[in-house]
């Protein structure tokens, strides 16, 4: 599970980086959702859910993970496709106030990711 959940810099940005891509059982999802970064400052944080199964017990889960960390999370990428996680999206951002946008790449998603974190 460590292999899903690591922290990289891009642009001299830190971004976490939760993998949840390809997975499929519900329960290593909520476990994947659970891990915390450790980070104090604020950083972005990129989530990949393409081809992933997104039940309503994880959408739950998503919301109330998301709340305890807005205090240290600056902005947050989606990556997949928007007609499947548009709605989560923003479920969660009304449900946390949090920034986040969905995005088609991994790429495209730390490119956003390093221009918001640096915001003042």
């Amino acid at each position: 599970m460590e292999s899903r959940f690591y922290q990289t810099t891009h642009r001299g940005v830190t971004i976490v980086v939760v993998d949840a891509s390809n997975m499929q059982d519900e329960k290593e999802i909520l476990q994947l959702l659970k891990m915390r970064s450790g980070i104090e400052k604020p950083h972005g944080l990129l989530l990949d859910i393409s081809n992933t199964h997104v039940s309503p017990t994880s959408l739950q889960a998503a919301k109330t993970h998301s709340k305890a960390i807005l205090p240290i999370i600056k902005a947050t990428a989606v990556v997949g496709p928007e007609n499947m996680i548009g709605f989560m999206v923003r479920a969660v951002s009304r449900f946390s106030g949090m920034n986040i946008r969905t995005f088609d790449t991994r790429q495209a998603a730390m490119e956003w990711l390093a221009s918001e974190v640096t915001k003042t």
